[in-house]
């Protein structure tokens, strides 16, 4: 079993095994040391000294085979090398050479330091995306499914409620078009802005559930600390798509393709505006075709839901987004929780 936290100064999720209640353990995100709470209760406090054991939420990028040569099982080097790097789990200094952390105790052996930004773009195949979230989603049917219900619920109450009213208003000679106009651009505006925050908050939990970690639905108001990069690339990557439709459509379906994943970046490597539209090029360079193909998958799924009474879409859609965020972790060479 696991004991999962946040980091009280930079509110980081944090993941340890949990014979480390009560451990002061260094935060890989601030630095700062925190205390692990014990499961299920308040932290307690260590009887002994303990080095940090800690690991944030993001595990380091892997592949396959590429193991360490020439290391010792207990964790570190032979002694005639002195070469040090971060260890990828805690952030303490180690031997290059390790194949175990001395700090958290995290197995490295197979794994590689990621590219630059955090990230390292790596083509996949589409097997390599939908086999591992349909397993991963059919463990978590239920909170998938009432997470996209709550993110659809709360702006369809909160704005399209209010809107379909002021419109039943107008028909009924009720109340001048002219108010229903002034009143429904400002619900048009909070929509769009809750829309997103909720967007950041799913995308969020999605990846979480990926990576196999605990999931609530209170994750899905978790994404005011990304709202501003998430604006700023969504207004560019909103005027990209509309010029893209413009032109015929066909420059619209390749400015999908190629920048999808941005709000991914925003959420999971902290990335800038900017930043985010330039990652999400150089992640999606060599996954066009895999992209295309999992547009047309996730198309379906829609469909067949459709057509199911309607229904099947709340099952359909967490679905979707749950490939994606499989897809996003696989080309940024990330690990999943199923392969």
């Amino acid at each position: 079993m696991s004991i999962q936290f946040h980091c009280p100064s930079c509110d980081k999720l944090l993941t340890t095994s949990d014979d480390k209640a009560g451990a002061r353990a260094k935060c890989p995100g601030c630095s700062e040391y925190v205390t692990v709470p014990a499961a299920g209760g308040p932290a307690r406090e260590p009887v002994a000294p303990e080095p940090p054991v800690v690991a944030p939420p993001r595990s380091a990028p892997i592949r396959s085979g590429a193991s360490s040569a020439g290391t010792s099982s207990a964790g570190g080097a032979s002694s005639s090398d002195g070469e040090r790097k971060p260890c990828p789990m805690c952030g303490e200094s180690i031997l290059a050479l390790a194949t175990k952390c001395r700090y958290c105790g995290e197995v490295l052996t197979d794994v590689v330091e990621a590219g630059e930004g955090g990230f390292d773009p790596t083509p996949v195949e589409v097997g390599e995306i939908f086999n591992p979230s349909w397993e991963i989603f059919k463990g978590n049917v239920g909170m998938g499914v009432g997470i996209s219900l709550v993110s659809m619920l709360i702006p369809a109450l909160l704005c399209g409620l209010p809107m379909f009213i002021l419109a039943i208003l107008v028909d009924e000679h009720a109340i001048p078009e002219e108010v229903m106009v002034i009143t429904m651009i400002p619900l048009v505006l909070v929509g769009m802005v809750l829309g997103l925050f909720l967007t950041l908050g799913q995308t969020r939990a999605f990846l979480q559930m990926a990576r196999g970690q605990q999931v609530q639905v209170s994750d899905l108001f978790k994404g005011g600390r990304y709202m501003l990069p998430a604006l700023g690339a969504s207004l560019v990557f909103g005027l990209m798509y509309l010029f893209g439709l413009a032109m015929c459509y066909i420059p619209g379906i390749f400015v999908l393709l190629i920048f999808w994943p941005f709000l991914h970046l925003i959420v999971d490597d902290q990335a800038g505006a900017m930043e985010s539209l330039s990652k999400a090029r150089a992640m999606t360079t060599g996954n066009l075709g895999t992209t295309f193909i999992l547009g047309l998958i996730a198309y379906g799924l829609v469909l067949v839901g459709e057509l199911a009474c309607g229904v099947g879409v709340f099952v359909a859609l967490p679905l979707v987004s749950l490939m994606f965020a499989v897809a996003y972790l696989k080309m940024s060479g990330q690990r999943t929780a199923k392969g």
